[in-house]
Formats: structure tokens, C-alpha cells, sequence
């Protein structure tokens, strides 16, 4: 059985004071094996070959290793994937050479007994022994993991985020244009209008005022969740929700009759980490629906169950149709390969519907569209929604 004194034969024997040096080095870092085991990081001591002579307790619980199963083995061709090998070893070929500048901090993957990675931080020293001869180094590393996938997940989320406000922004600007007109239409007396009039531009104002809040609060509450984990699952209730969302756009549009068709489950619930993004991405393909239809009546109709994908994995699939004009072909397209920059910039009309698509992939899922709808005669849209079915 490999013990760290057995690690002691490693050790050159040419020279019977470099054996005595090395041996006496040796018994110091075993003597103090103890304080070592008691640090929160690997500590790994590895001779000019760049083999294990001493691990302490914290790097073999985090290899998920014991010292027999370590000590005496290559470092390198043992415990780093194999794509960095050389690169690392070119780094510990450097410190044992004295270029220690370049080298005293380094960070790179270790392969884990479960076949998993972790990123560790390491701070290297050369030991020497009473020549000043380079007989090992000493590595101190912390396991830095999951700051490292946090500083990622961040990055991701601010590139997620500036797409969503460039998304948007055309929206935005239509919003802000007629909150413009209505004002102009109220401060300059030239307009001859009455007073019924007026309380209607009013009322139009702050409709469209509230809205664009709203838009903004939700993109920011959207920043907040990429960029801190949502760990608890809220429960929406889908039947209800959609109810709600109906009743207030037939308010919010009142010069057309909108028909509405829901087929549900009793057991309709969903949970969900995004919550917003479901509300959000459901509110703007309803009112899209009645805002562009081109008809006095407008029929949506709204459809939810669970189905199986190809890995066994329980979905809600949600389904909204409409009868209006329809979307262009290549819109239609877009949104099903998926929304990217270059596409918005061609289509302005993408917009929401890129939102909506990104939104419904925080969740998880995916969004894709037909149409027109096959065998519908009055043409029209349906847009499907995937999400996971958590329990």
C-alpha cells in the first residue's frame, strides 16, 4: 500500500547528502501532515516528475480519493483532462526552472473520482532543498468552481439582457408616439376638442403610460432573475390567469368582440421559477391577437395538457390560435429557427414575438408558430408554448 513515507523511495539516492536533504524535507512536510489536513484547500506536493509525494486530507476528499489511490501517481496524466495536460505541465516545467513570475497563480480543471470537473485556483511555490536545488513544488488550491460558473451565468445574462432592451426598443418607441400625439392634442388650444373627447385621450395616456411601466419593471425584474439563482417554484394557476388576461384586453380594446374558446384541465396548475416570463409571453400573443386582427371579431382559442417529449420528460404544451391575418412567411421561419439580432434588425415586427421566444426559453421551454394554421380556413396564427412540468 502507497503510504507517504513509501513516497521516500522516489527520491533520488545518487547522492547520499542530496538523499539526506530530501529525506529530511520530506519528514518535515509528513511531521506536519496533521495542521495540514486541518486547511479548507488541497495541498499537493509533487516531485521534478511531476508525481504525487503528498496530498492533504481536504484534496483527497475533493478527488474522492484516498492517499493510496494518489500518492506515486503522474499528477498530470492522472488527475487533468486530457485536453490541458500539456499546457499545465508546460506551467509546472516552468516553476521547476525557477520562472515562477508567470506561474505562481494558475487556475485549471481537476477530474473528480465521479468523472465531474473543478476549477481550481492554485498558488504554487518551488521548494529547494540546502543547495538551492529545485526538488518539488507545493501547490495550495482552492476549489473556485462555482464563482467561476456564477462570473459566466452573469456574462450570459448581460448579453440576454442587452438583447431584450434592443428587442424592445422599437416597441417602446411606438408606445412613447401616440402618448406624444394625445398630449400635443391636449396642450395646444388650436384643437377644437370636447370634453368627452378629452377624457378619453386621457384615459388612452395613462393606459399606454402604464403599460410602458409595466414593460420596464418586467425587463428589469427579468435582469434581476438571470442574475441570482431562483431556487422556489411558484405555482400559476393556467385556467384562471388566462381568464384575467382576457377580461382586461376586451377592456382594453372595446371597439372589437373577442371570442374566446378555453380548453383546460381541471387540474391546470403549473409551477414555474420564471413566473413573469409565462405571464409576460401569454399577455403580449393575446393581445398581439386582437390588436392586429383585422376583423370586428376576433376567436382565440386557448389549449393546454401535458405531453412526453423523446426523453420521457413531462411538458405543458399551450397552444393559442387566433382567425386574424396571419404572419408573414418569413417571420413565421424566424421564429421557429429562432430570434437573433441580424433577424430583428430585418423584421421590426419580430420584436415582441423575439422577446417572447427568449422569455419562454428562461422557463426552459420553447415557443414556435404556424401560419397560417393548416386546414383553417379564415387562415390565421397558432403559436406553441413547451414548458417543463415541474412537480
Amino acid at each position: 500500500m502507497k503510504t507517504h513515507s513509501s513516497c521516500l523511495k522516489q527520491m533520488p539516492s545518487d547522492n547520499p547528502a542530496k538523499k539526506q536533504s530530501y529525506t529530511d524535507f520530506f519528514k518535515e512536510i509528513v511531521s506536519n501532515k496533521r495542521y495540514f489536513d486541518l486547511i479548507q484547500a488541497i495541498i499537493v506536493v509533487l516531485d521534478r516528475n511531476g508525481k504525487v509525494l503528498f496530498i492533504n486530507e481536504f484534496g483527497q476528499n475533493l478527488l474522492g480519493k484516498i492517499d493510496n489511490e494518489i500518492l506515486g501517481k503522474n499528477w498530470f496524466e492522472t488527475f487533468l483532462p486530457e485536453d490541458i495536460r500539456k499546457k499545465v505541465y508546460s506551467v509546472f516545467i516552468s516553476l521547476m526552472k525557477g520562472e515562477s513570475s508567470n506561474v505562481e497563480y494558475y487556475e485549471n480543471p481537476v477530474l473528480i473520482s465521479d468523472g465531474s470537473q473543478r476549477i481550481i485556483a492554485w498558488r504554487n511555490s518551488l521548494l529547494r532543498d540546502n543547495e538551492g536545488n529545485p526538488i518539488a513544488t507545493l501547490s495550495t488550491g482552492i476549489d473556485v468552481t462555482s464563482q467561476r460558473n456564477a462570473e459566466k451565468q452573469l456574462i450570459a445574462s448581460k448579453e440576454k439582457v442587452e438583447q431584450y432592451f434592443d428587442l424592445m426598443a422599437h416597441d417602446i418607441a411606438n408606445m412613447i408616439s401616440p402618448v406624444m400625439a394625445y398630449s400635443e392634442m391636449l396642450k395646444f388650444p388650436t384643437f377644437d376638442i370636447p370634453k368627452s373627447k378629452k377624457m378619453q385621450l386621457i384615459e388612452k395616456i395613462y393606459e399606454q403610460s402604464r403599460y410602458i411601466s409595466r414593460l420596464v419593471l418586467n425587463l428589469r425584474r427579468l435582469e434581476m432573475q438571470e442574475r441570482e439563482a431562483v431556487r422556489e417554484r411558484v405555482e400559476i394557476d393556467i385556467r384562471e390567469l388566462v381568464k384575467e388576461m382576457i377580461e382586461t384586453l376586451r377592456k382594453k380594446h372595446p371597439d372589437k368582440t373577442v371570442r374566446f374558446s378555453c380548453i383546460i384541465p381541471k387540474n391546470s396548475r403549473i409551477k414555474l421559477r420564471r413566473k413573469e416570463c409565462i405571464e409576460i409571453t401569454l399577455e403580449n400573443l393575446l393581445d398581439n391577437a386582437i390588436k392586429f386582427s383585422n376583423r370586428q371579431r376576433v376567436f382565440i382559442r386557448f389549449t393546454a395538457h401535458k405531453i412526453m417529449d423523446g426523453s420521457k420528460r413531462y411538458l405543458w404544451k399551450l397552444t393559442i390560435e387566433d382567425n386574424g391575418p396571419g404572419l408573414p412567411p418569413d417571420i413565421t421561419a424566424l421564429i421557429n429557427k429562432g430570434v437573433s439580432m441580424e433577424s430583428y434588425t430585418r423584421w421590426h415586427l419580430i420584436s415582441t414575438l423575439g422577446f417572447c421566444a427568449m422569455l419562454i426559453s428562461l422557463c426552459g421551454g420553447n415557443m414556435c408558430a404556424e401560419s397560417p394554421i393548416k386546414n383553417e380556413p379564415s387562415g390565421g396564427t397558432r403559436f406553441i408554448i413547451e414548458i417543463p412540468a415541474m412537480t
